[in-house]
């Protein structure tokens, strides 16, 4: 960092200002909101295949019908919300 330093005759020395290189922190905040744009974009990709393999997992894959695993968990909700 650097200071402009001025005096007065017979007085204290004053700063007027202060500068400094804030390039290395510019390339970093650039880096850090390209990060942020990647784990968004991948957090969304995993949701998306989330969402697949629950669907593949809970339906028949020549009819896309519910399947039994999908009917016990509908029930299972059920059984929960009679018990309350």
């Amino acid at each position: 960092s650097k200071a402009i330093i001025y005096r007065h005759a017979n007085d204290t020395p004053k700063m007027i200002g202060a500068e400094w290189d804030v390039t290395a922190d510019v390339l970093l905040n650039k880096d850090l909101v390209r990060a942020k744009q990647l784990s968004e974009s991948k957090n969304a990709e995993l949701e998306s295949a989330k969402a697949r393999i629950e669907h593949i997992a809970l339906h028949d894959s020549l009819t896309g019908l519910p399947n039994r695993r999908y009917l016990d968990q509908v029930l299972e909700d059920y059984a929960a919300n009679a018990r309350r």
